[in-house]
């Protein structure tokens, strides 16, 4: 097999492989969710992100989030209406401009928001331990290479 074929290939396997990563993870966020009784309802992973966005932006605003995740306002609106309606943030209207809404997170919701940063920083070290067995001409190609991927239409 051409080597092409071989890292479209890899590429399949490593779509599927954070795919059922990401569910594992949520699952284990459910499961102490559960445990420390934050709340009864699921959290979606797009939930886990807004909340994440909030949690380190507490001066974003539908737009800033939006943007931030590449989101429409309209998705970020619906996901921060059940962040609202679960009881992991309250809206605020800024005294300047009561058309603009911020958020701010509840004591549920910077447990939640904890849970899920402690989560994502065991990814991240998982990452730098991995990214440190390649030289800076491998990890150029591997950076142009994301790049490029995620360029693409």
């Amino acid at each position: 097999m051409a080597l092409p074929e071989q890292i479209i290939g890899k590429l399949e396997q490593l779509i599927y492989q954070r795919e059922e990563i990401s569910k594992s993870n949520q699952q284990k966020i459910q499961q102490r969710i559960e445990e420390l009784e934050l709340m009864t309802e699921p959290v979606s992973l797009a939930e886990l992100h807004v909340l994440q966005s909030i949690g380190h932006h507490p001066d974003y605003n539908v737009i800033s989030i939006a943007r931030a995740m590449k989101l429409t306002r309209g998705a970020v609106s619906k996901i921060t209406a059940r962040l609202e309606r679960k009881g992991l943030v309250q809206r605020r209207q800024s005294p300047a401009n009561q058309k603009e809404i911020y958020f701010l997170l509840t004591p549920s919701g910077r447990k939640l928001w904890e849970l899920h940063e402690q989560e994502h920083e065991q990814s991240v070290q998982r990452y730098h331990q991995l990214l440190q067995s390649y030289s800076g001409e491998e990890l150029a190609a591997v950076r142009r290479f994301l790049d490029d991927l995620l360029g693409m239409k």
